[in-house]
């Protein structure tokens, strides 16, 4: 299977790339990183690595015209991971910078989506996978912008999928939403593993199937404050 995944250098990205490397698949990945300070294991487990910044419109642009004018993005399973974590609030992100982070997490991933979604659609199978999080359901002081970006993607969802069912082809998306499990700098929490390994299960079983799902790895505590969050919702709307 021909793969692309953005953010893929470090982090859940380079977990998926390991994986999907050792199970066979052929990894392309996106990231920011100069090719130079690439980590080696990256350099061996990806067949092509584009660097590129996600938050530069104008190199998006570049790019997609370069591919397409090369044959196009032709994948088979695209993973949409790659996504700025800034918490601060939300008076202190400057114009310049609510753009930038809007442009990284949903612009420039919907508009390689929307190349590689129509070359999966000729085709007759494709999966699509965005890597969401609980924040998308929860929202929290200082992660304004992370959590209304994620929760994004996941109403993204709610109606891609319809359109891919009406489609009659073998193409799905799948939006996974993990716990926290590291800080804004990389450091590992202590459900990291679990909530790793969680994931790449998901994406494994996202391969096979071939229906459309939003799910969720998250531990018990946490999948009991999301549901009475819903619940909470859901009896406002009636009362109102």
């Amino acid at each position: 299977m021909n793969v692309l995944i953005t953010g893929a250098a470090n982090g859940l990205g380079l977990e998926l790339l390991r994986e999907l490397a050792k199970t066979g698949h052929q990894v392309d990945i996106i990231d920011q990183l100069d090719p130079d300070g690439l980590p080696a294991e990256v350099k061996t487990l990806c067949r092509n690595y584009n660097r590129l910044d996600l938050s530069d419109s104008e190199e998006i642009k570049r790019y997609l015209i370069k591919k397409s004018e090369s044959g196009g993005l032709e994948y088979d399973l695209f993973i949409c991971n790659a996504a700025p974590r800034v918490f601060k609030p939300f008076i202190e992100f400057s114009n310049e910078e609510i753009a930038a982070i809007v442009q990284t997490v949903l612009t420039s991933h919907w508009q390689l989506m929307n190349e590689i979604l129509r070359g999966m659609l000729e085709r007759g199978y494709g999966r699509l996978i965005v890597i969401s999080s609980k924040s998308a359901l929860m929202g929290y002081s200082s992660g304004t912008m992370y959590c209304s970006l994620k929760a994004a993607w996941n109403t993204f969802h709610e109606s891609i999928s319809r359109e891919l069912l009406i489609s009659g082809k073998d193409v799905t998306v799948t939006t996974i939403c993990p716990d926290s499990f590291s800080d804004t700098s990389g450091g590992r929490y202590r459900a990291y593993d679990r909530v790793v390994k969680c994931v790449i299960t998901k994406v494994n079983h996202a391969i096979s199937q071939n229906y459309s799902v939003i799910t969720y790895c998250c531990g018990f505590k946490t999948k009991l404050m999301l549901s009475l969050g819903i619940l909470k919702r859901m009896m406002e709307l009636l009362l109102k």
